[in-house]
């Protein structure tokens, strides 16, 4: 393949995503971090840092609005408050086909 080519397969790459039903919350949607989104990344490995990484993958179920603010503090909290089932159900959402 041309660069061209190659250039025109990379911008029509979509995102892995998947919509996920939480007991008690409805229907989100996990989306696949960007290369943008690597830089608000929290390498630090706490608990506050963990909350806002998930924070940036969790969007309303039509994709169009991030749900959580990783950068408020309330909205980390509560990301905090949700059970290890509630996290696992999410975190593993884009490595099972839905």
């Amino acid at each position: 393949m041309s660069a061209k080519q190659l250039k025109e397969a990379f911008a029509n790459q979509k995102l892995n995503s998947a919509v996920v039903e939480i007991d008690g919350v409805g229907k989100v949607l996990i989306r696949e971090l960007t290369f943008g989104d690597i830089e608000h990344l929290d390498s630090s490995g706490t608990q506050d840092g963990n909350a806002r990484n998930l924070a940036l993958a969790l969007y309303s179920e039509d994709g169009k609005e991030r749900i959580f603010d990783p950068d408020n503090q309330d909205d980390v909290e509560i990301i905090k408050g949700l059970s290890n089932r509630m996290v696992n159900r999410i975190a593993g959402a884009l490595q099972v086909k839905n």
